[in-house]
């Protein structure tokens, strides 16, 4: 876990002073807890529209989720540059891409109107779920010093 501030009840003269996380670190881990509410809504989406078997909404949840990916990469990034969170940005990039390709797949899968694709695009999507839902917990811990932090630099 990164450092932090002494707790809220502890003088600031006793101890040393608060570890600030680098600019940037901590609106990426607001930001990446934001896209972990969307996440679950957006695949919800995506099996709705499966278990419907309408494809035009398939596509459209495969597409958005794209997005919203494509929109989080860059604070996964942010997140590598710092030591403490090095790893975790490391392994949420590389989850997120995964989630990306599988959702890219049934999206161009369904251009293609080609079923193995699906299935495949399916399956990384799967996988790539996977992997992120082993991350939700150490972000989960990050997001209250973040937000503190964030708070901190607008005073």
């Amino acid at each position: 876990t990164p450092p932090a501030s002494p707790s809220a009840g502890a003088s600031e003269s006793a101890g040393p002073a608060p570890t600030s996380w680098p600019f940037g670190v901590p609106s990426a881990v607001i930001a990446l807890g934001a896209m972990d509410n969307e996440l679950p809504k957006a695949g919800a989406d995506l099996i709705a529209a499966a278990e419907a078997e309408d494809f035009a909404k398939m596509r459209g949840a495969s597409d958005g989720l794209v997005h919203l990916i494509d929109g989080n990469l860059p604070n996964t990034r942010t997140l590598q540059t710092y030591e403490f969170t090095t790893k975790l940005g490391t392994d949420l990039e590389a989850a997120l891409l995964a989630v990306r390709a599988g959702a890219a797949g049934i999206r161009d899968g369904i251009d293609a109107a080609d079923a193995e694709a699906i299935v495949a695009g399916s399956r990384r999507l799967s996988e790539g779920l996977a992997a992120y839902g082993d991350l939700r917990f150490p972000l989960s811990e990050l997001i209250p010093e973040a937000m503190r932090q964030r708070k901190a630099l607008v005073k």
